[in-house]
This record gives structure tokens, sequence and C-alpha cells, in this order.
């Protein structure tokens, strides 16, 4: 399990914020990989008529200001994840190792900007595709889109915030089932102050998802963009934890029984031993009616099924009432 720690607009154009936020991110033992959205040709991706362009042309930053971001990230141990909005957003991510890359699921089949990243991105970043909100014809074609690079399958929709009823994991699940051979993330935006947000990601995030991604800040539910959805970093570890201890109790999966279920069905003290239900002599054959079973301290090393082949064969030495069965006792 990588954990991703998504940046967004939070910065709201205050470059010194965001290289503090960028910083305890790659100072934190519990993220994996750090993500930015990189907007450098603005124009190109919102026009003027939209509600949030005159907001959100004020908070671009410059492409010198992300340059120092990113070498933040490239100084650390973290993976880099770069959710790109326009050309020169990709053409920017072609100078770095870029683990990761995004386009946001608005612009999920604009197929000159798949055809660039096709081109210009190295085959050995994958290709990152949210799908929240998106069709099954609308995925297929993304997919389709990449060729060449490993893609992976986002979850997750950001509705300021997002409610349980909303997440709709029975519906992830299917979509999981069609692409049974693709990496699946889950992008949780419940709200920072819902007292089940940690639950909610931590149960859901064990559901076969080789990615968590969570909103963070310095300042949760001080209000700045995407704030809604925002954790601290210290609730991200319990998240961490928290899927640790699950995936723990989902074991290996195997059906060869571990130490702890052959430890349960130790015979005699936990499951009923077969035991002698009446004395008997040396010569004498085993029969339905001469057994029974009991919870005891002494051991045998007969199984309860096993019982049966031994059904009909002679006893090597005598025996006596209640005591257990084993395979020593037959010829």
């Amino acid at each position: 399990m990588k954990y991703i720690a998504e940046t967004a607009w939070h910065h709201e154009g205050d470059f010194g914020y965001q290289k503090d936020l960028v910083s305890a991110l790659c100072e934190s033992d519990t993220v994996d990989i750090v993500k930015l959205h990189v907007t450098i040709d603005f124009d190109s991706y919102m026009d003027k008529t939209h509600p949030n362009y005159s907001m959100q042309k004020k908070w671009l930053l410059t492409e010198s200001q992300w340059v120092d971001v990113v070498n933040i990230v490239d100084s650390s141990s973290k993976g880099l994840m770069l959710l790109v909005n326009d050309k020169k957003a990709i053409d920017f991510a072609t100078n770095y190792n870029v683990d990761l890359i995004e386009l946001h699921s608005v612009l999920l089949n604009v197929f000159t900007m798949q055809e660039i990243i096709n081109q210009k991105i190295d085959t050995l970043t994958k290709v990152a595709i949210g799908v929240g909100g998106s069709s099954i014809e609308e995925i297929d074609a993304a997919i389709d889109s990449y060729p060449h690079h490993e893609k992976i399958l986002f979850f997750g929709i950001q509705n300021y915030p997002t409610v349980k009823e909303n997440i709709n994991l029975n519906k992830i699940k299917k979509i999981q089932d069609i692409y049974k051979k693709l990496d699946f993330a889950y992008a949780d935006h419940s709200s920072w102050d819902d007292p089940d947000n940690i639950f909610i990601t931590s149960s859901i995030g064990t559901h076969g998802f080789s990615y968590i991604e969570k909103h963070i800040t310095l300042n949760k539910g001080i209000k700045r963009c995407d704030f809604d959805s925002a954790i601290s970093l210290e609730d991200f570890k319990k998240i961490k934890q928290n899927i640790d201890k699950i995936e723990l109790a989902f074991g290996d999966g195997k059906f060869e029984l571990n130490q702890g279920e052959k430890k349960y069905r130790e015979k005699g003290l936990m499951k009923l031993a077969p035991i002698y239900s009446k004395n008997m002599k040396a010569g004498d054959l085993l029969d339905r009616g001469s057994i029974d079973f009991i919870r005891t301290a002494k051991k045998t090393n007969i199984e309860q099924l096993q019982i049966f082949d031994f059904f009909g064969r002679k006893l090597k030495r005598d025996v006596i009432y209640n005591e257990p069965i084993n395979y020593e006792d037959f010829e």
C-alpha cells in the first residue's frame, strides 16, 4: 500500500505555504508519494467566463516556483505525482522522474492531452486515471488511450466534501472486477470534521487498493481551498496504522492451517478427541460401537474424520474405557 498526500490548490497562491506543506509531507514517515497540481498555462485550461477564473488565476504559481517545490520532493525519499492541467504542465513534467502522472477527471478523455502524454512522458511513469463520476464507456476509452503506460484507476469524487452515501463502494468493487488486471487507488474526500473520516478511509482502503490518497493540510479546519476534506498528517498516520492492522487480519489467504489455527484445533483440549467407549483386548476389532468422543487433556494423533479408517482394524494391545485412540494401538 502506498500513501499519497494531495496538495491540490490548497496553497491558494501562497508560495511560502506550499513550500511549508510539501516540506512537512516529505518529512512524514506516513507519506509515500507527494501529489502536486501543476498548472502553468492557465488560460488554456479555464476560460474567463468560468466563475472560478479570477480566483484561481490569482493563485497560479510560476514555473520557477514549481521547480523549487518539485526540488523539495526530489531531494527527499518520496515519490512524485503530478496532476497536469495543460500542455505546458506536461512539458514541465518531462524534466523530472515522475512516478505517476494524472489528468484530472475533468480532462479524462481530452485526446489532445492524452496524445502529448503518450508522446512525451516516459513509459516508466504510471498513468493515473481518475474515474470518479465516469461511465464505463468513458473509463474504457481512457484506458485504451494509453497503450504503453501502466495504468491505475483512481476512485473517489470531491463533493466538498463527499458524504458516505455517495462513495458507493459496491459500485467500485464491480468496476474493480471488470478491470482486474489494473491497480486501483482510492482518493477519499470525506469531511475533515466527520467523526467517521478515519474509519471510512481505513475500512475502504483494504478493499483491493494499492494506493490511498488524502488531502493534507497544515491547519485542519482552517478555511482555504479544499479544506473541506483535508486532514492532518497525524490523522493520515492513524489511517495507515488502521489499514496495517486490518491487512494483518486479512492474512495470506492460504488454505493450509496457520499456527493459530493448528493450536485452536488441538485434539483433546479443544476438539473432542476419539476415545474407547469400553475396555477391549488385543486382537479385538474397532467398530462404531467401541468409540466415543470427549474433550480431554490426554493427547491423540487421530483426527475425528480419520477414525472411520480404523473401523475393522485389530488392536495390538489391551485398551481401557475412556482412553484416547491412537495410531500405535493397531496392528
